[in-house]
């Protein structure tokens, strides 16, 4: 009688098949993820930029007058009462510490807040009259039209 011989592992064959197997799974799954991610970010974006939007019309409401450019969320949170705790960063900043982009029309009565957007190419300026003007595909807020 001839013996066969057992074979006690894997072949490289069946090796080779299954971590395809895996890589191709691990793609599927890292997509997925991706696109949840980005998705989170616009939620968060869209909730920051009405809370600012909140609290730039409280302001205005107050003192006739948007808030200075250049420190607008500062003078935010040092408004009594209090309407923001905290700077509010744009989640599709280059880096983690950019705050949302705002921008005022010459007569200062009007405003537009807002984030860079996920294709990080948005930009938004307002006029006179209330109407804003975009390049790219920011996700905004305003006391204007758009």
């Amino acid at each position: 009688m001839k013996k066969t011989r057992q074979s006690k592992g894997f072949t490289l064959v069946e090796m080779l098949i299954v971590i395809a197997v895996i890589a191709i799974l691990y793609t599927l799954a890292a997509a997925n993820v991706m696109s949840m991610q980005i998705e989170a970010k616009i939620a968060i974006t869209k909730g920051d930029l009405k809370t600012l939007k909140f609290a730039l019309d409280s302001y205005i409401e107050k003192n006739y007058v948007c808030p200075r450019k250049s420190d607008y969320q500062r003078i935010l949170i040092h408004e009594e009462p209090t309407i923001i705790f905290s700077n509010l960063l744009d989640p599709f900043a280059k880096t983690s510490n950019i705050m949302y982009p705002y921008e005022i029309s010459n007569n200062k009565k009007n405003y537009v807040v807002y984030s860079i957007g996920p294709n990080r190419n948005g930009k938004a300026t307002i006029g006179n009259d209330g109407r804003v003007l975009i390049k790219g595909s920011p996700i905004f807020e305003t006391n204007g039209y758009d």
